[in-house]
């Protein structure tokens, strides 16, 4: 099964303004050569991230990078209180530990219905999810 990513506004406006300042900024340079591949790559990770829930593992996509975890591997799902480079198009994500300190952060698209399915599928993993607010120190 297929989930798409959960992708925030601010991630796409880094994205856009990032674009369309190496096309018309610095187009008519020979730095074009350089930025054009970059302009390719960043279109690549923000329409090329999704999640696929297989047989035997969880499939994660980003851009040319893949990962597979087997689900024997995960033993626990949280939402995380820190932000890293990561598989998650969005702020609001679900970071998957493996074993042998193993971690992926990933923000799908229908949450519910991910954890719906890694729950049947991972049986020995620990899932605690909460809101994404309930995550925020307000003090």
């Amino acid at each position: 099964m297929y989930f798409p990513p959960k992708r925030d506004f601010w991630h796409g406006l880094l994205v856009i303004s990032v674009n369309i300042f190496f096309v018309f900024g610095l187009w008519h340079s020979f730095w074009h050569l350089f930025f054009t591949p970059m302009i390719i790559f960043f279109l690549w990770l923000w329409f090329g991230t999704g999640y696929a829930v297989a047989e035997k593992e969880l499939v994660i996509r980003y851009g040319p990078f893949h990962k597979n975890i087997p689900y024997s591997m995960i033993n626990r799902v949280t939402n995380p209180r820190f932000y890293l480079s990561s598989a998650a198009l969005a702020f609001d994500r679900l970071e998957i530990h493996g074993k042998f300190n193993n971690i992926a952060q990933i923000s799908p698209l229908d949450e519910q219905k991910f954890i719906e399915v890694l729950k049947e599928r991972c049986l020995q993993a620990n899932i605690h999810i909460f809101p994404f607010f309930a995550c925020i120190n307000w003090k």
